[in-house]
């Protein structure tokens, strides 16, 4: 727009819309980039919050999930096993999905 403006002044697309100066016509292109930028802006805040809450919702349901898992568990399996092993279970590989939900996911979908 801003082209056309330079190129076609008086003709442009804007001058047609009723703005005849070329002053007017170029803050019309400012306001509207700064328009889009905003609108840009948001959406991307929008779109990564979103992603955050599926992945944490994700991450939560799923130790949920875990947890009533291991309390159905017999006793004597959870004495053979170390109790570390399920802490880790829990915590490191269950942050890690929430993590690859919310960063790799996000990166694959732009």
């Amino acid at each position: 727009m801003a082209v056309d403006v330079v190129v076609k002044q008086q003709d442009s697309i804007i001058a047609q819309l009723g703005i005849k100066d070329i002053f007017g016509q170029f803050l019309i292109v400012a306001l509207l980039t700064v328009i889009t930028w905003m609108l840009e802006s948001f959406f991307e805040c929008r779109y990564r919050v979103l992603w955050r809450n599926l992945a944490q919702n994700i991450q939560y349901n799923l130790r949920l999930n875990a947890y009533s898992y291991l309390q159905e568990l017999e006793l004597a399996y959870i004495e053979e096993h170390s109790t570390g092993a399920f802490m880790s279970i829990l915590s490191d590989d269950v942050n890690q999905l929430e993590r690859f939900v919310d960063v790799a996911l996000t990166t694959l979908s732009k």
